[in-house]
């Protein structure tokens, strides 16, 4: 929530509703909407990574199964592509069919690594996904196709203005922020993601900090000041 924040202030007032989504070691979400922070009864909303995307799929850290953390997380997207490497039982259920069949991994340098009984974290799969491996590909498409579906449904309840994506695993994957403007609208309403735009978050691993800093400021400044702070802060990251 405090990085949404932060991320919401530092595009001034261009952004009424703000969907924040982090991809790291698990998926994070937050919401602003007009400068508050959405955070339910025990500010646990929008907990975006525990959005079930494939009923009965994959197990969870948190106890369900389906989750769109169990599949797009970091973590989780390096257990995916060393899971179809070696052709074990990955519980994609529908997913499965994001991605190309296995018959043309064939020659993918990732999936014999695997066979070998390497292990794989996110970053791993996409340097082999730059290198054009059709396993990773694999793999990204079955996170992507995770992703989408999380946020779609976060979509249909808030319509934000805009969606904004950061964290670690978008070092190694920018081309997600396209990819999500590509999927989304094929699983929400129309009015739901017209008008949203898709963006990568603009302060990186600093966001959590800044945030709390610039929600400590809002308190006790007024809106226009804080602006004016949050443009001040941003432009010199």
């Amino acid at each position: 929530n405090i990085a949404a924040f932060a991320e919401w202030a530092v595009r001034g007032e261009r952004s009424r509703g703000l969907l924040f989504v982090g991809l790291g070691t698990g998926i994070g979400g937050g919401y602003i909407e007009d400068g508050r922070i959405l955070g339910g009864r025990n500010d646990m909303a929008l907990e975006i990574g525990h959005i079930v995307v494939e009923p009965h799929g994959r197990p969870c850290n948190c106890g369900a199964e389906g989750c769109s953390e169990a599949y797009a997380s970091g973590p989780s997207i390096g257990r995916i592509a060393t899971a179809l490497g070696r052709a074990e039982d990955a519980a994609l259920g529908t997913l499965a069919r994001a991605a190309a069949p296995a018959a043309s991994w064939q020659g993918s340098a990732l999936a014999a690594r695997a066979l070998s009984g390497e292990l794989f974290n996110a970053k791993e799969v996409y340097e082999a996904y730059a290198a054009g491996d059709p396993l990773a590909i694999a793999a990204d498409a079955i996170a992507s196709e995770a992703l989408a579906r999380a946020i779609s449904t976060a979509l249909a309840m808030l319509a934000p203005d805009a969606v904004v994506i950061g964290g670690g695993v978008l070092t190694g994957a920018p081309h997600l922020i396209d990819r999500m403007a590509e999927l989304v609208p094929r699983y929400v309403y129309e009015d739901a993601w017209r008008h949203c735009s898709f963006e990568k978050a603009r302060l990186s691993h600093k966001a959590g900090l800044l945030g709390a800093a610039l929600y400590g400021a809002s308190l006790v400044v007024d809106r226009p000041d804080l602006l004016r702070l949050a443009s001040r802060v941003s432009g010199s990251i």
